[in-house]
């Protein structure tokens, strides 16, 4: 009966690949080949297996097929069980002992392979990995996805020249949010490959200001031989821009994106977006002192108006004491339109009477 074992393959950006598990640790490198042949090519290379436990070690060695994910991650899956179909699979070229390899406590061995490129072979991208666990991977049915645990994993990207066509573009680049109170911006970036190769995307994401200045730069892919973008597929990455908390930094921020691909780096995309940072707390309390302010202005406005206005009565009816006549000298020129106009109409009523 044909099992398929749900479990979980861990892999890292380390040059080695490592897992512990019950007390038991194993170490391959390189967990990344990278290699371009022409058909018909036969290329040899080697892993190393070390084994890092005080007791002997045996390992079993498996070669499957990958598809990249939207996270970094793989797939295996396996080939199909037809031999004309098989041989556009990178697995199906891979000789590499089958035996299961004893390491003694505290040693390495060396695990060669052979590449054997058909003549026929087409032009592109093929993707393999040769992995190495303390326990065999079950039978899988053909053609589906295979998940692997105890196992650490040297992944192949191998390349056949011939009419290679690398084309990608920034499918999406856009901030997790519009709006923020703090400089902590999320932004997520979209990668797709077009072509029929493999694409490692470098570049960087550079952060502006409301005046167009400079306050922050995200690295994409430099100094790593990872990240790269499988044919036909996409790759998302996520980053956070973390700034400086200032009221003087409040407003509409640009964030870039340029991303350069191809084996001389010779294309490149570039692509925008916008987000605000209005800090609403110290915002909205300077708001409201402004506010409060001339509301207070508003009140010492009416409160001098209307006892202007009462004082003017109190000096037409001659209502007025002498010594406020004296301190207070109220005349037309002080009061505005308003109170000009009534006191008008006071004196046209005073010489009715």
């Amino acid at each position: 009966m044909k099992k398929i074992l749900v479990l979980i393959l861990a892999f890292s950006l380390f040059p080695f690949s490592v897992f512990s598990q019950e007390g038991v640790s194993l170490t391959l490198t390189p967990t990344l080949i990278k290699v371009n042949v022409v058909p018909g090519q036969v290329w040899s290379s080697f892993l190393k297996v070390v084994n890092t436990n005080p007791t002997p070690l045996t390992v079993y060695l498996s070669v499957f097929d990958f598809k990249g994910d939207e996270k970094g991650g793989v797939n295996f899956v396996s080939p199909p069980e037809n031999e004309e179909a098989k041989k556009f699979y990178l697995s199906s070229w891979i000789e590499i002992s089958k035996e299961p390899i004893e390491i003694p406590p505290n040693q390495s061995k060396e695990i060669t392979f052979t590449i054997k490129v058909p003549k026929d072979a087409s032009a592109g991208g093929y993707y393999s990995a040769i992995l190495v666990g303390t326990q065999p991977v079950g039978e899988q049915k053909p053609g589906t996805v295979i998940k692997i645990s105890q196992q650490v994993s040297s992944l192949i990207l191998l390349t056949v020249e011939g009419e290679i066509l690398e084309k990608g573009w920034i499918r999406e680049f856009s901030s997790e949010k519009s709006f923020y109170q703090k400089p902590e911006v999320k932004l997520n970036l979209v990668f797709e490959n077009l072509g029929n190769v493999h694409l490692q995307p470098v570049g960087e994401i550079k952060i502006y200001n409301l005046w167009g200045k400079e306050k922050g730069k995200i690295e994409v892919n430099q100094g790593t031989e990872f990240g790269n973008v499988l044919p036909k597929s996409k790759r998302v990455w996520n980053f956070e821009w973390k700034g400086e908390e200032s009221l003087l930094e409040i407003g509409r921020y640009k964030a870039e994106a340029i991303l350069h691909f191809g084996r001389q780096n010779q294309f490149f995309d570039k692509k925008v977006t916008y987000f605000w940072i209005v800090p609403l707390v110290p915002v909205l309390s300077i708001l409201g002192a402004i506010f409060l302010f001339f509301l207070f202005l508003i009140f010492l406005i009416r409160l001098y108006v209307k006892r202007a206005v009462k004082l003017a009565q109190m000096e037409i009816l001659g209502e007025v004491p002498e010594k406020t006549r004296q301190k207070v000298k109220i005349t037309p020129s002080v009061l505005k339109k308003p109170i000009q106009k009534f006191i008008v109409d006071l004196k046209s009523k005073k010489k009715e009477k």
